[in-house]
């Protein structure tokens, strides 16, 4: 897949105007953004190509330092709230092994097949064993498990998991609840493949498949109906939701076998429930990507400030201003690379 992709600055914009949006009234308004100070928070990822597997990364996107360590493992990690853990799969003992940070020594392993997510407070670790699981990281004592559910992502607030299950609709599980009740959403004719929500919950943010083409859509809680709806192609991108909730970015990367998607990362504004914002990658890196590079996976620092972005056929990493919504620093790499799984802590 070639690095350059052929869209002028004026075609980025003009591509903005003509993008197929529908957005429907509800009273319900979101969380009010809150400052907060630059801070340094590592951002982690893996090269996954067979040349160069087992090379993971730590990538500071406040200062674009970047340092490497090879290690026995060629599966995406999940970094713990507090950033002094790493939570992997480990395919040779089929269970998930612990290290330490930054030292990456391994200090333990658990008897699930994949990590999945750490919640905000750090008490609770979603893995994965024929379905999801939920354990204490107290003790790693299992709470809950449910082989219908896949995927999840922690709330804000830790008490409940947003996914999807293994028929491709949306899920709610309610970890305040003792009975642990699982609230399913179905969009009909689509497979989910990531929900977020803000702060209060009040609202799903959920990327998804159809036949066709990609939606990014917003479900609101209280009307019980899809509020704003987004198509695009080739899509298979991510979300990432700023801490206060106010904005969402979204990606359309594209990839094999797709093409690869525009130079651009979406960005959704709650407040005004609306795409708001296209953040431009033409001009953030040199040759061979002066022209702009799509972006794939997405990674936000806890306290909102620098949005990290990847794509799996490319050979970059770049950092963004969360408030400019502007790239304003990154790196390139040499040869063929395949990096993948950017994680980073989700508390502060």
């Amino acid at each position: 897949m070639s690095g350059r992709i052929a869209f002028s600055l004026f075609g980025v914009l003009a591509a903005a105007g003509l993008a197929l949006l529908w957005s429907f009234g509800c009273d319900d308004k979101p969380t009010e953004p809150k400052g907060a100070a630059a801070r340094d928070y590592p951002v982690y990822f893996v090269d996954l190509h067979r040349s160069d597997s087992n090379w993971y990364f730590t990538y500071h996107p406040l200062t674009n330092e970047l340092d490497s360590v090879f290690l026995p493992f060629e599966l995406f990690p999940v970094i713990s709230a507090d950033g002094k853990l790493m939570y992997i799969r480990d395919a040779q003992h089929n269970n998930t092994a612990i290290l330490e940070l930054p030292s990456f020594e391994i200090i333990g392993d658990l008897p699930y097949v994949a990590p999945l997510a750490v919640s905000p407070d750090n008490r609770l670790l979603a893995v994965w064993r024929n379905g999801l699981c939920v354990i204490n990281t107290d003790d790693y004592s299992e709470i809950f498990s449910d082989t219908s559910l896949s995927g999840g992502e922690f709330s804000f607030n830790s008490q409940r998991i947003y996914g999807f299950t293994k028929q491709g609709s949306a899920y709610k599980l309610d970890l305040a609840d003792s009975l642990f009740p699982v609230t399913v959403k179905s969009f009909p004719g689509n497979l989910v493949r990531s929900v977020v929500t803000p702060p209060d919950e009040s609202r799903w943010y959920v990327y998804l498949a159809t036949s066709h083409v990609f939606l990014f859509l917003v479900y609101d809680v209280g009307c019980d109906s899809v509020v704003f709806v987004d198509d695009f192609y080739p899509g298979q991108g991510e979300m990432a939701i700023t801490p206060d909730g106010r904005y969402v970015f979204y990606t359309n990367p594209g990839g094999m076998p797709y093409s690869p998607g525009p130079p651009w990362i979406t960005v959704y504004d709650a407040e005004s429930n609306n795409f708001s914002n296209l953040i431009i990658t033409v001009g953030a890196l040199p040759e061979p990507y002066e022209e702009g590079v799509a972006v794939g996976e997405l990674c936000i620092t806890p306290d909102g400030r620098w949005l990290v972005a990847i794509h799996t056929d490319f050979r970059y990493i770049l950092t963004i201003d969360t408030k400019t919504q502007k790239p304003v620093r990154g790196r390139l790499f040499g040869g063929y690379r395949h990096h993948q799984g950017l994680a980073c802590q989700n508390g502060l």
